[in-house]
């Protein structure tokens, strides 16, 4: 899977959510990656969010105060509840929909956000370190053992 360099990868890029401008953030406003959490210490069903600096936002919360219905339709449908949402299925990664959703987040967080949004965007915020992770996927009962020079020559020799 390879991804188009764009826009949404500019190094400059800065947000207006402080942490995420961050020198050593794992999460600036260029690495928005799609993650399965919850809120420590509770019940609540696994949703998906979206980390960006020490927060993480909610995509539910997002869908819910209709943050994406201006740029072409809600977000996917997924299933709240499952013990592992299969994030896999909920995007497709190579997809334009994808690519909008990027820049639509982009858009959402940019330094140049208006007030009304930013106090929206707050509502459907989280802090990472109050937050528990999930798998994002179901891992299958398949591993590539021929991922290495090493593992390769040692299967080749069980069957010489």
């Amino acid at each position: 899977m390879t991804f188009e360099i764009n826009e949404t990868h500019d190094q400059d890029l800065k947000s207006w959510v402080e942490s995420a401008n961050a020198p050593d953030t794992d999460f600036p406003l260029q690495n928005l990656p799609v993650c399965s959490y919850r809120r420590k210490d509770t019940d609540e069903f696994v949703r998906l969010g979206v980390p960006i600096g020490d927060q993480i936002f909610d995509l539910s919360l997002a869908d819910q105060a209709r943050l994406f219905d201006s740029e072409g339709g809600a977000l996917p449908i997924y299933t709240e509840g499952e013990a592992t949402l299969n994030i896999l299925e909920v995007f497709d990664f190579e997809s334009i929909e994808s690519n909008a959703f990027r820049s639509r987040m982009q858009k959402l967080f940019g330094e140049d956000a208006d007030e009304e949004t930013k106090a929206t965007i707050s509502r459907c915020l989280t802090p990472l370190a109050e937050s528990e992770f999930f798998l994002p996927f179901e891992i299958a009962d398949y591993t590539d053992f021929y991922c290495s020079i090493y593992h390769a020559t040692n299967v080749g020799k069980l069957f010489r």
